[in-house]
């Protein structure tokens, strides 16, 4: 007994219409594929009947040939009954037909929507269109038109375009998910199906799951498991990679037969090359992402997950939930841990170096864990690690969130984000080219480095040669008042439009409509993203960071991913040489990070330009000529230096980053293109690489600067951060500035309250609402001011850790900031940004930082004791020293002085 009669009366009609031998047969991949009941009974039978169609069609007929009722065709292919059809059954069938057709040519509006099918009135053929796939990957793609006559079998039409002369060997998918409904693949089978012995399973080799679907994470990827063929017929690497099994032939993919909601009637639709591309786009998660921001040409799965307030679209979760059930790997498990449980593992002692985790636990004490359990797991700040089985009997692989986060479900994300990311290389290999062709190029030419001799500018790179062009974009309109420049990590508001033109309109600057040849390819008028973590193609995050709030910029792009275009529209024709994307981009306005927007609100100037004016005094104090700006970022200090006088000849800066270095070096070749004269600069120079790991090359520098980077810090890092500046860099002067904590409940408008110990702790009259410990615990974890911060300390953990730091290697340490009234005492918050100037023994310190505010470690202080300093230093020395090996991104030469670096 088969479920329900409903999917399967159109092959039952064809059944008893059928002359000769094959009177009253029904294909057997028929009932294993639209037979619920039938496919459910093969699944718990053998899991591998759900990856393999073949072989849950050889338990079908395994099973018909055991019944007496039923009797197999010779070649295993067809099922029908032992006993022949009743008149009044075959009757019944070709009425139930005659009343179908007449149904579907004669429908009112709503039967016939979503059919778009043309019918002749002659002969009452209805067309559809169908998508036709090679076996062989280098031959393209195409659209197929396919009849459906009232006499006709639709699987005879099908098994005719695929050039098979037996109707029982055309095998077809279940419904493809995310595709109209109704829509399934057909493709020839072998000969036979494979051979089925009870109780043990034995299958022919070339149906063996191991040489047809190995374990979508192995390094090769499933496009290579699927190449090799054994000298049999060719392997269809697309089709297998859309339904997720080997498919061997050509295949076609269409909208047609019978379904649950079409009431026994056979139902054609057409079925483009548009709706194929976005199916094998959602298929990696790239390409899922795009789709989810209804963006194909420009969105771009972001590299970064920073809080869920940024992000836009599909999260990573569902995103590698949906990936994983696609390609029928197992639901990925997450695991979170907290701070402690992570600083409990890799530090120990006393020594605030031995983890300056021991910082980043005071942090969690002070914000949390005072209110509540010092060891409970629901305060984080939380790393998580997800695990995504196998496919196959392969271990499962491990993915990590980058560093901690203060929000359980950001550390997922996170991890979970690392893991698309890693998935989604392989699907650049084999058949899929094609489609992530775009996804490279944007990549490598969204880095923008270039060389210009003009401004002796050097740029270094190894990557690709796509990686050395320069982007071209010009301003076609703007407002007559203009805004900022958006920084990086804020939010910012585009609206663009992506037209399709010919090559030489694009270079001569002509837009004229007549020179358009698609028009709004894609478009949206209010389209959000963060700036500077990937979430678009490079070369729309380089004009946007460029740009300032009410220009309308424009470049062109290259026609790389045929995939990608024909996705977004279907109106392409076959000629596509010399034709280019015009992008369109207009900055409409952007909102700076939390933290940039709190400080602006309540310090002028803001508290970004109080530091930078800060770390300029000192250098004109000093009269440094050699300036190394450790977590430079895109370089926001290196260029406030060039517009303001400073004895400075020599500037470096070090990231981590390679989009923060790539956005700084375009900011600074913009600055220095001015020919601005305040500056005396001979040499400026980008490197790409770690500060807690320093170059040797880089020793000894006048001046080194750490502008509000440290609480950026995992806790391995920070703990090296001490050995690696001071230990090997070793400035003369070393200036670290970072938040102060106990000034946040101000920045936040709230009174200073000293028995808080520095935290926000609102009362009834602020947040009604929090009437519990769990909502206060949740507010008090989001007290820091940025989402990135890993920690922020108050003045005594500040003061205890530089103290530490400058007894280890020989400093002297004073303690200044800027930002508030300054009062260093228990009945004053102090300042908004703490800064410790660490100053080599026999250095002098500059004369302002006698001045008032200004306070110097003394007995007061937590300074620790010789015991804590001499377990460190021992245990220094047994650690073996991390190997840096900075990697040089750009490099600008004053054309009057040759390069020379410190």
């Amino acid at each position: 007994m088969v479920l329900s009669y409903k999917p399967l009366a159109e092959h039952f009609r064809a059944a008893v219409q059928r002359k000769g031998s094959r009177f009253g047969q029904v294909p057997a991949i028929v009932l294993t594929v639209l037979d619920g009941k039938i496919t459910s009974q093969c699944k718990a039978i053998d899991l591998l009947a759900e990856k393999n169609p073949a072989y849950a069609a050889a338990l079908v007929c395994r099973a018909a040939a055991a019944c007496p009722s039923l009797r197999l065709s010779d070649d295993g292919l067809w099922i029908g009954r032992s006993d022949p059809f009743s008149p009044e059954l075959v009757t019944k069938l070709l009425t139930d037909r005659e009343n179908r057709v007449e149904s579907v040519a004669s429908g009112n509006g709503d039967e016939m929507h979503n059919l778009e099918t043309t019918c002749s009135q002659f002969n009452r053929a209805f067309r559809f269109e169908a998508v036709y796939i090679p076996a062989y990957v280098k031959e393209e793609l195409r659209t197929i038109s396919l009849t459906a006559l009232p006499d006709v079998y639709y699987l005879d039409t099908i098994a005719n375009a695929l050039g098979l002369q037996d109707t029982g060997q055309v095998f077809m998918s279940r419904q493809i998910g995310k595709a109209p409904d109704g829509s399934r693949l057909f493709w020839g089978a072998r000969e036979r199906l494979p051979v089925v012995k009870f109780p043990d399973v034995e299958l022919l080799e070339q149906f063996e799951p191991s040489k047809i679907y190995r374990d979508i994470c192995s390094q090769d990827g499933p496009m290579e498991a699927l190449r090799n063929t054994g000298g049999r017929i060719s392997r269809n690497e697309r089709a297998s990679f859309l339904v997720g099994h080997a498919i061997d032939g050509d295949a076609i993919l269409a909208t047609v037969g019978s379904t649950w909601t079409s009431d026994g009637r056979c139902i054609y639709d057409n079925f483009t090359l548009s709706c194929f591309h976005r199916l094998m786009l959602g298929r990696n998660p790239w390409g899922a992402y795009k789709l989810s921001r209804r963006s194909l040409l420009v969105a771009d799965l972001p590299k970064v997950y920073t809080c869920r307030a940024h992000w836009q679209g599909a999260s990573p979760k569902s995103l590698l939930a949906d990936f994983c059930h696609q390609h029928r790997l197992s639901e990925a498990q997450y695991t979170c841990n907290d701070t402690q449980e992570s600083c409990n593992s890799t530090a120990g002692g006393h020594s605030l170096e031995i983890g300056h985790t021991k910082g980043l636990m005071s942090m969690n004490n002070n914000g949390i864990s005072k209110q509540g359990n010092p060891g409970s797991s629901k305060q984080g700040p939380f790393q998580c690690k997800v695990r995504v089985g196998s496919a196959g009997n392969k271990a499962p692989t491990y993915f990590q969130s980058d560093g901690f986060f203060r929000s359980r479900n950001d550390a997922i994300q996170s991890a979970a984000l690392n893991a698309l990311l890693s998935y989604g290389r392989w699907s650049g290999t084999g058949c899929l080219c094609s489609y992530f062709q775009n996804q490279d190029c944007c990549k490598s030419n969204g880095d923008f480095l270039g060389s210009n001799p003009q401004d002796s500018t050097v740029y270094k790179s190894d990557e690709s040669s796509g990686q050395s062009e320069f982007l071209s974009f010009r301003v076609i309109a703007e407002e007559d008042t203009l805004g900022d420049r958006p920084p990086p990590g804020s939010m910012v508001f585009v609206s663009y439009t992506v037209n399709l033109i010919d090559e030489g309109s694009c270079c001569n600057g002509d837009n004229s409509s007549d020179m358009l040849l698609i028009h709004d390819l894609e478009s949206q008028s209010d389209f959000k993203f963060e700036l500077g973590v990937g979430a678009v193609i490079g070369q729309i995050d380089a004009c946007v960071s460029q740009a300032t709030v009410g220009q309308t910029l424009q470049f062109c792009l290259p026609v790389e991913a045929l995939g990608v275009l024909f996705a977004a529209s279907s109106e392409l024709g076959e000629n596509r040489q010399g034709l280019v994307l015009e992008y369109t981009v207009k900055l409409l306005k952007f909102e700076e990070a939390m933290e940039e927007r709190i400080e602006s609100s309540h310090f002028a100037p803001p508290l970004s330009k109080q530091r930078i004016e800060f770390a300029r005094t000192m250098i004109n104090a000093l009269e440094a000529k050699t300036l190394v700006d450790l977590g430079c970022g895109s370089g926001s200090l290196l260029e406030a230096l060039l517009r303001e006088p400073n004895t400075l000849e020599y500037m470096i800066g070090i990231d981590i980053s390679r989009k923060a270095l790539i956005r700084g070096a375009k900011s600074l070749s913009a600055s220095l293109a001015k020919q601005n004269a305040a500056h005396s600069i001979q040499s400026i120079t980008l490197y790409e690489g770690s500060i807690s790991a320093m170059d040797l090359r880089l020793r000894s520098p006048d001046l080194a600067t750490c502008i509000e980077v440290v609480e950026h810090m995992d806790p391995e890092p920070l703990r090296k951060l001490g050995k690696s500046i001071l230990g090997k860099l070793v400035p003369k002067v070393w200036l670290v500035s970072t938040p102060n904590i106990e000034y946040n409940p101000v920045i936040r408008g709230l009174e200073w309250d000293p028995e808080s110990n520095s935290l926000n702790k609102p009362g009834p009259t602020v947040f009604p609402e929090l009437t519990d410990s769990k909502k206060l615990m949740d507010m008090e974890t989001q007290n820091l001011r940025n989402h990135d911060h890993r920690f922020e300390w108050t003045r005594a953990e500040f003061r205890e850790w530089a103290s530490l730091l400058a007894s280890q290697y020989g400093y002297q340490v004073r303690f200044a900031g800027v930002g508030g009234d300054g009062e260093d005492d228990d009945n004053s918050p102090g300042f908004a940004t703490q800064i410790a100037v660490f100053a080599h023994n026999g250095v002098v310190f500059p004369t302002f930082c006698q001045e008032a505010g200004v306070s110097k470690c003394d007995g007061s202080d937590s300074v620790p004791t010789a015991t804590e300093v001499e377990m460190t230093d021992k245990r220094l020395e047994t650690e073996q020293d991390p190997v840096s090996q900075l990697k040089e991104l750009w490099q600008w030469t004053s054309p009057a002085h040759p390069a020379a670096i410190l």
